[in-house]
């Protein structure tokens, strides 16, 4: 051939197909390939040039499912197409022929290339590329003369692309309120799942799964299509270790990845390196799933802003502390991972609060122990406290307020004393004004946090305290001494009625002459010696006349001297001039007021006694210095309030602490008072002039300690006595329940009421009524109440609503009245009387026979041991357990005979309490 074809081969263009980029095929692109022929252009450019097919060509490219591809020419166009089985996968189309050069001949062929279906390419997030190698083509030249050359086609693969964005509405939401914990299931790995204390059992205290993912995904996966599985898969990612939050005794919590969970471990305090929650996600939803194991610390504490209840304040994980990832693959295995949002916030913490679940107010007797208990029962929910103080309990501040016989009391306190998770005590006081006289009074409040009651204990009874003086006497009367008869001049013999029941007797002694020898001032004779006193002793001398009245009270005169003694005994009515009877009148307290005091006197009291114990009498000497009368002007210290002072008045008390020490049980039933010692020695109770609690007198100084011998003026005289004779309190405590991050419950009122006597009336409200050992009559008025009569016969009256009535020892009389009350009867030989019966069919009553079957006898149905007789209401117990009729023992008469089949029965078997029903005899 003259000429032949100079280069041929040559491919300017190797032909890429980018997957990416698809539009009616799934992509296409062009190439080309120029051809010199000199000076044998062919005449047809656009026919001078054909694709062949060659064998080399098959196998090259695979398809997603894995075929080869194989090539062959369309015969229509031409077109070199390459298939898998009959569906079209690449095809290569020639389009045109230009001379580009005339004086070299050269032409520049052009082809285009169509991917119709994705191929197979290598995995990863690369734009891999698949090589089509070695397309021949063949041209023609004007003299037929034939050449081949090749070109190479690219098929670039796409890869997958995927951002995410938080979908905020999208949250995983908590709850601590709980009152058990369920079954964890998050795997943390060696981190120790935390057991909340507060919440019974073990595992999470509270769950939530998200209702999808928490993310929106924006995934792009080109030609090749997500994979046929696991296209997508969602991660957690810790962007933080910083939670942000606490436990509620302020232990930070840091995140940590364990296993593609992301665990909340606690640094520092009691649970130190456990897991407070665990976060989970489904890789293939995207939802996530939290376990809480730990209560948390949520700080809004409950204010007068938020009404006091906090309880749904809701925590969030910080900021920028949690993220989640997207990663997807496609078709072919290529994979791309996304951005990491931020879903900190989305993970939601709500707060609980503690809760009052039930409560009764409290009657109960102001006698002998003057206590009570009611119900009380509360949970504090997740966030409880781990340990304990008076600024860490379970109690919010609780208050105090009240009556006494209608007074308001006062300065009421209550204060925390101490507190364990079982129980918590408060210490109480108050004053109460009666009879014009304050007097203080203490106890306790305990709270059986397990029992789910509280008590209230008092010190002493609600008493009335009155106050006697010589200056308020409705009479006072001289006598002849050892008669009644009256004396009206000088009298040797007083007496001075200061209350209807309450009459002092007054005498004197003073030294005749100049009180040496034997006329000294004598102290009785049990150790034998007159100068010396022992206690049961008194002062005596020579008789002198006394002179009482309202505004002075001496020996021979109205003033009281060296050497002379007054000397008083007390009496519940009118000794006349009858001395040496022996005092019945009791008073716990007496006091003197004196006119004209100094700054120098001091005295000796000689306190005649009473121990209402052991039932007999003695005396105790006191030695009083001046600093321990208190100086006016003003009023006297307490309960002494109604005594006035002017500048040179002095108010000298004398109080129950002060001559009883520890299990004494002394009272006043007399006095003498002398301001010398004259000589005589021996121990005396050195007076604390201080009063009340504090005011106890614990030391002892000589008589003869007495070193100034000027007389005094005794204004007035004072006796104190105490009953609790029509003396009921009514006392209201609001408690608030409060639990360690300072969630509140509503404030609960408690009321409490102290009854004197023992008929006790409740009102509508749910209440405890504990009566004495005497025969009560307690009656509810609605309400829930619970009734106890204890000792004696008692008549118990439930009212409306659920009733429990428990007779306790005693002939009883119940009524339920309407609502399905619980009858409770505690002894077998007590034969209560239960008037209303009303059971299955009617208001839905039972009987309570705990107390007499601590378990079934053998393990049986307690009902074949109890036999009811409809003819006569009698219900009676087995004793022994043996089923023989010589031991079955009457224990309540049902007055209204109500049917055999609606009698309930019911019991305990030590573990659980059961129902059944009485043999029909």
């Amino acid at each position: 051939d003259e000429d032949g074809f100079a280069n041929a081969a040559v491919d300017t263009t190797t032909a890429r197909i980018d997957e990416t980029n698809s539009t009616e095929s799934l992509t296409d692109t062009s190439g080309s390939a120029k051809v010199t022929f000199g000076n044998d252009v062919p005449v047809n450019l656009a026919t001078s040039i054909v694709l062949v097919d060659t064998p080399a060509l098959d196998g090259q490219l695979q398809t997603l499912a894995g075929n080869p591809v194989v090539f062959a020419l369309d015969a229509g166009t031409g077109d070199l197409v390459g298939k898998d089985g009959a569906t079209e996968v690449i095809r290569i189309h020639l389009t045109g022929a230009t001379l580009t050069n005339i004086a070299t001949g050269e032409v520049t062929y052009t082809y285009s290339t169509t991917l119709s279906q994705p191929l197979e390419h290598a995995n990863g997030a690369l734009e891999n590329s698949a090589l089509l190698s070695g397309v021949t083509f063949q041209v023609t030249d004007k003299d037929t003369d034939t050449a081949q050359g090749s070109f190479n086609v690219t098929i670039v693969d796409d890869v997958p692309s995927v951002t995410v964005v938080a979908a905020s509405a999208v949250k995983a939401a908590l709850d601590e309120t709980a009152t058990s914990s369920g079954v964890a299931t998050i795997n943390t790995g060696a981190i120790v799942k935390g057991n909340d204390p507060d919440v019974s059992g073990s595992g999470y205290i509270s769950t939530a799964t998200s209702l999808g993912a928490l993310v929106t995904v924006s995934a792009l996966f080109g030609a090749d299509g997500p994979a046929a599985s696991a296209s997508t898969a969602y991660a957690l990612a810790v962007t933080n270790a910083n939670s942000g939050l606490t436990l509620t005794d302020g232990s930070a919590i840091s995140l940590q990845l364990v296993g593609g969970a992301v665990v909340g471990v606690v640094s520092g305090g009691t649970f130190n390196g456990q897991a407070a929650f665990a976060i989970s996600i489904n890789a293939t939803t995207g939802a996530v799933t939290v376990e809480q194991y730990l209560s948390l610390d949520h700080p809004n504490e409950a204010t007068t802003a938020n009404s006091f209840n906090s309880y749904d304040e809701t925590l969030t994980l910080a900021s920028g502390s949690l993220g989640v990832t997207v990663a997807i693959k496609d078709g072919d295995n290529d994979t791309a991972t996304s951005n990491t949002a931020d879903v900190s916030n989305q993970i939601t913490f709500d707060d609980d609060g503690p809760t009052v679940l039930d409560k009764t107010d409290l009657y109960f007797a102001n006698s002998g122990t003057v206590s009570g208990t009611g119900v009380f029962d509360y949970s504090i929910g997740a966030d409880g406290h781990t340990t304990y103080s008076s600024l860490n309990s379970d109690f919010a501040a609780i208050t105090l307020a009240g009556t006494v016989a209608g007074s308001a009391i006062t300065a009421p306190t209550v204060t925390w004393a101490s507190e364990t998770s079982t129980a918590a005590v408060f210490n109480l006081s108050f004053s109460y004004l009666t009879g014009g006289v304050s007097t203080q009074e203490t106890g306790t409040l305990t709270f059986d946090k397990v029992a789910g009651t509280y008590t209230v204990d008092l010190t002493d009874p609600i008493s009335a305290v009155t106050i006697s003086t010589v200056s308020n006497s409705s009479s006072i009367v001289g006598y002849q001494p050892g008669s009644s008869t009256v004396d009206n001049s000088q009298p040797d013999v007083a007496v001075a009625q200061v209350n209807p029941n309450l009459f002092i007797q007054f005498t004197g002694y003073a030294e005749p002459g100049s009180g040496n020898g034997a006329d000294n001032l004598q102290s009785g004779s049990i150790d034998g010696s007159t100068l010396t006193y022992v206690n049961g002793e008194l002062l005596t001398q020579s008789s002198a006349f006394v002179s009482i009245s309202g505004t002075a009270n001496g020996v021979a005169g109205d003033t009281m001297g060296k050497g002379e003694v007054m000397d008083m005994d007390f009496f519940t009515t009118n000794p006349t001039g009858f001395t040496g009877l022996t005092p019945d009148a009791q008073v716990g307290s007496m006091f003197l007021k004196f006119d004209g005091i100094g700054n120098s006197e001091d005295f000796i009291v000689i306190l005649k006694l009473y121990d209402t114990v052991a039932g007999t009498y003695t005396t105790k000497a006191m030695f009083v210095e001046n600093g321990d009368i208190f100086k006016g002007p003003g009023t006297g210290p307490g309960i002494y309030s109604s005594v006035t002072l002017d500048n040179n008045d002095g108010l000298l008390i004398i109080e129950s602490n002060d001559y009883n020490a520890a299990g004494q049980h002394y009272v006043l039933v007399g006095a003498q008072i002398t301001p010398t010692d004259e000589g005589i020695t021996g121990p005396a109770i050195n007076l604390n002039g201080a009063i009340g609690a504090g005011g106890a007198s614990t030391g002892t100084q000589n008589l003869s300690s007495d070193t100034n011998d000027l007389g005094f003026k005794i204004s007035d005289i004072g006796l104190v006595s105490t009953t609790t004779t029509a003396q009921n309190a009514d006392l209201t405590f609001n408690v608030t329940v409060k639990d360690a991050d300072g969630d509140t419950s509503p404030a609960q009122q408690l009321d409490v009421h102290v009854v004197n006597g023992v008929t006790y009336t409740g009102t509508a409200d749910a209440e405890t009524m504990q009566g004495t050992a005497n025969g009560d009559t307690l009656s509810g008025n609605g309400g829930n109440d619970i009734l106890q009569g204890f000792a004696g016969a008692d008549i118990l009256n439930g009212g409306a609503n659920d009733d429990l009535l428990i007779g306790g020892l005693g002939q009883d009389t119940m009524t339920g009245g309407a609502g399905a009350d619980t009858f409770k009867l505690d002894g077998l030989d007590i034969n209560d009387l239960i008037v209303d019966y009303s059971g299955i069919g009617g208001q839905g009553d039972k009987i309570d026979l705990t107390a007499l079957f601590d378990t079934a006898p053998g393990g049986g149905n307690i009902g074949n041991f109890v036999n009811y007789d409809a003819g006569t209401g009698a219900l009676s117990v087995d004793t022994s357990g043996s089923g023989n009729a010589a031991n079955f023992v009457q224990v309540a008469e049902l007055v209204n005979h109500p049917a055999a089949n609606t009698i309930t029965l019911l019991y305990d078997d030590g573990v659980n309490q059961h129902t059944t029903t009485a043999n029909v005899v």
